[in-house]
């Protein structure tokens, strides 16, 4: 085999490789990053501040800092139970359980304490059981949505650590 074979083989094998690994990190939500190769776990995972919280596209983030103020801690466990946990940082010992569903475009989030912790604070942040979309996530921005008693919530993070 000549040694022009050769490269063009080498070429060519390299360029399937590239556009095979772009094409499987693309896109996945309407706001995300055009390529990512960090899977949507591992982009949650971390510490997270709440910087907006709006309900029906009203700037809520003062309500929500003097109902509960917490920021959002994302954990995979891994060990005999593989539960992803999020806890609620300077908020006391609250925690809740999330997992992804709809192929990941959603967050479900799953407490029986969060309700009982703040009671006068009515949002799906405090609910047993809360559905949201995800509009973005990338490593250092996660933005989503959803609608709870007849009213559309957002809300804004953005990542202060990885762990």
């Amino acid at each position: 085999m000549r040694k022009i074979d050769r490269d063009i083989i080498k070429y060519t094998l390299l360029i399937l490789f590239l556009t095979t690994s772009i094409l499987s990190c693309k896109k996945r939500y309407e706001d995300g990053p055009f390529i990512s190769c960090r899977t949507p776990q591992q982009r949650l995972e971390g510490t997270w501040q709440v910087i907006s919280y709006k309900i029906n596209d009203t700037e809520s983030l003062q309500l929500y800092m003097d109902s509960c103020g917490c920021g959002l801690q994302f954990l995979r466990k891994i060990g005999f139970h593989e539960d992803n946990e999020v806890f609620f940082k300077d908020c006391g010992n609250f925690h809740a359980f999330f997992n992804f569903t709809d192929n990941k475009n959603n967050l479900q989030f799953l407490s029986n304490t969060l309700i009982y912790a703040y009671p006068h604070f009515n949002s799906p942040m405090t609910e047993s059981e809360s559905t949201w979309i995800i509009l973005r996530l990338t490593n250092k921005e996660l933005s989503m949505s959803t609608n709870f008693n007849n009213k559309y919530y957002y809300i804004k993070l953005k990542k202060i650590n990885d762990k």
